[in-house]
């Protein structure tokens, strides 16, 4: 129903506008009656909220079991999710460590990882490398921006090779030649797994590496219990 939608995104901007101004009063100077206030209209408009979502869940189930998935216990991801050729790699990231999950149709591993800023730092030099043919930097001559590209060709394989390792590295002996469903979080979200080399021992060993692409089929999603609700839909 486009009303019930209209109505949802109303409120959203409602609730975010209204967090703003709580976030206001708490730095300014305010009364107490203000604070309270404040509270009390962003609480009515989070309760509105629930309540259209859940007509829009009456309503409109498969548009909500999208928008809205039920998240899946483990179980139900190794059995309606995942195969034997597959492996789901969950990201977490931390601001003191992050973690990795590996689930099989008959396993499930944990790692600790570097934390976020370390891993987003990295990955976002990765993207860069990548897109520097798309970057048009003003007044850039055509030898600039020739060597600039060289450059990043360079230092591509080194920096992505770093990367591998890092957020690929310790699931290695999950990884296998299967198919890779990755749920990544943060600046990972942008990152083109499928151009990563395979992970090795060390990072000299990584650069020489065939990128993933040439032995897995990589499928980048925003939670597992979507392709639940995917493979649903479609049977």
């Amino acid at each position: 129903d486009a009303a019930l939608l209209d109505r949802e995104r109303e409120l959203e901007l409602g609730i975010s506008a209204k967090a703003d101004q709580q976030m206001r009063l708490l730095i300014a100077k305010h009364t107490d009656a203000e604070a309270a206030a404040a509270e009390k209209e962003l609480n009515a408009l989070s309760i509105a909220l629930e309540q259209v979502q859940s007509r829009i869940r009456d309503t409109s189930p498969q548009y909500a079991a999208l928008t809205q998935p039920v998240p899946l216990n483990l179980n139900e991801i190794q059995t309606k999710v995942l195969d034997e050729d597959t492996v789901l790699l969950e990201y977490a990231l931390g601001a003191k460590k992050s973690f990795l999950w590996a689930v099989t149709p008959a396993s499930v591993d944990f790692f600790e990882l570097p934390p976020r800023a370390e891993i987003e730092s990295l990955a976002k030099k990765v993207y860069e490398l990548l897109t520097a043919r798309n970057q048009k930097p003003q007044k850039e001559t055509p030898a600039a921006r020739a060597a600039r590209v060289r450059q990043a060709d360079e230092a591509f394989p080194v920096t992505a090779a770093r990367l591998s390792n890092m957020v690929l590295g310790p699931a290695i002996s999950r990884i296998g030649n299967k198919r890779l469903l990755i749920v990544g979080e943060g600046m990972l979200q942008y990152l083109p797994f499928a151009a990563l080399p395979e992970p090795a021992p060390d990072a000299a060993a990584a650069t020489k590496q065939s990128p993933l692409i040439a032995k897995h089929e990589i499928i980048t999603v925003p939670s597992a219990s979507v392709v639940g609700v995917l493979r649903q839909e479609t049977a």
